[in-house]
């Protein structure tokens, strides 16, 4: 579903500058999935495909942020820009199938499996895991699907790969690439697809919160850096027209340092879909009342999930207590109970928690407006670096 540069980007002359060596170049992108632009990029300004994916060269940067933002909008078909009857045109014809969503990824990520070193399993969940590994000396983390004989669950992990494969931002978790394989992982898993993504190696947000929390609590910068990982990531993913869908503490990783970044796109769509979640649904702990009683999903069922998320990072413990997560979704889709907000919290907080898991969407923040407000109470510790780093060797865990 990658199309041809010439349709997309309508043969602009680029001129780019290679930041600290001032090399110029300038040239008619008319090449395949941009592959031309690529090797544009290795011949002259001599950077490999993965030295251009891990770090984007400055000058060539805006480039790449246009493509994206053409591409990001064959994924569902939706005609999201509006503004190019050439471009609405194709993506009304393409339809989501298996093998075109395997298209709509594009070749440049493509990764040899013989090239990837797998290791230890750093997450397991119902649908499959993932294993920390190595690909070319880096450490990366790879994703794996149980049971790709089902095409529903096929379709939802290229799905989830192509939307993040167009996806690049400091919050949200880095796509390396993917990779096809038809060989057997272990004796459960025999994948077909596997999906390859920088390793974290601070964990879950929610691995820290359960085993750190004594020490994020008395360091409030880290809590507030997380916060703000957490409202950026989000606020770039809307900008892009992208619901998360399953935003949790678990979702949410960390980095050595407690950088913090967004991933498990497995159930994210864009917003021109519409439609409710009804055969797929998220963290029932953190889902919008309206999400559980069968509405359509928005934004505003985002915000409602970084509410629960917020009240988790503030209070220390989940949402839920010890209450069974089927059974508080009830209460609160039913009975419009909320958990209380213990005293430490500081009102400040207290009012952004409560306006995002208002019962109205409608009178929830956007995650633009949060950004705005939350960034400016903690200017000052926003860019704190942390003394004390996650140990590596008593983390690694993606659950």
């Amino acid at each position: 579903m990658l199309m041809g540069m010439a349709g997309l980007l309508k043969r602009p002359k680029v001129e780019m500058e290679e930041k600290g060596k001032g090399a110029k170049i300038v040239s008619d992108l008319d090449g395949d999935d941009g592959d031309e632009m690529m090797e544009i990029l290795k011949k002259e300004l001599g950077i490999d495909s993965y030295g251009h994916r891990k770090e984007i060269v400055e000058g060539v940067k805006w480039i790449l942020e246009e493509q994206e933002k053409r591409e990001i909008g064959k994924i569902e078909t939706q005609d999201i820009k509006k503004e190019d009857e050439t471009y609405k045109e194709q993506d009304n014809e393409e339809k989501e199938e298996d093998g075109e969503l395997i298209g709509s990824i594009g070749r440049q990520w493509l990764i040899d499996f013989e090239e990837l070193i797998l290791g230890d399993i750093i997450g397991k969940g119902y649908f499959g895991e993932v294993r920390k590994g190595t690909w070319k000396g880096v450490v990366v983390a790879v994703k794996y699907l149980y049971n790709m004989e089902d095409p529903s669950n096929e379709n939802k992990f290229l799905q989830e790969i192509a939307i993040l494969s167009n996806l690049r931002h400091p919050n949200i978790i880095n796509f390396i690439g993917w990779s096809k394989t038809k060989k057997q992982v272990n004796s459960v898993i025999n994948a077909s697809v596997a999906m390859v993504t920088e390793y974290m190696g601070g964990g879950t947000l929610h691995w820290s919160l359960t085993n750190s929390y004594s020490f994020l609590s008395q360091t409030f910068h880290l809590l507030s850096n997380i916060i703000l990982d957490i409202v950026r990531g989000m606020t770039y993913l809307h900008s892009r027209n992208i619901l998360h869908r399953d935003l949790n503490a678990r979702n949410i990783l960390l980095d050595e340092h407690y950088k913090c970044k967004i991933s498990d796109f497995g159930l994210s769509r864009l917003k021109a879909e519409h439609g409710s979640m009804t055969s797929h649904i998220g963290f029932l702990v953190c889902m919008a009342p309206e999400v559980y009683i069968g509405e359509e999903y928005s934004f505003q069922a985002d915000v409602y999930s970084f509410g629960m998320v917020l009240y988790h990072i503030l209070v220390g413990k989940q949402p839920n207590d010890d209450i069974d997560p089927l059974k508080f979704a009830h209460m609160v889709a039913h009975d419009k109970h909320r958990p209380p907000i213990s005293a430490n919290v500081s009102p400040f907080f207290k009012q952004i928690i409560s306006q995002c898991w208002h019962e109205n969407p409608e009178e929830r923040p956007s995650f633009s407006s949060l950004l705005d407000s939350i960034s400016q109470p903690t200017t000052s510790n926003s860019q704190t670096t942390p003394n004390a780093p996650i140990e590596a060797d008593i983390i690694g865990t993606y659950r």
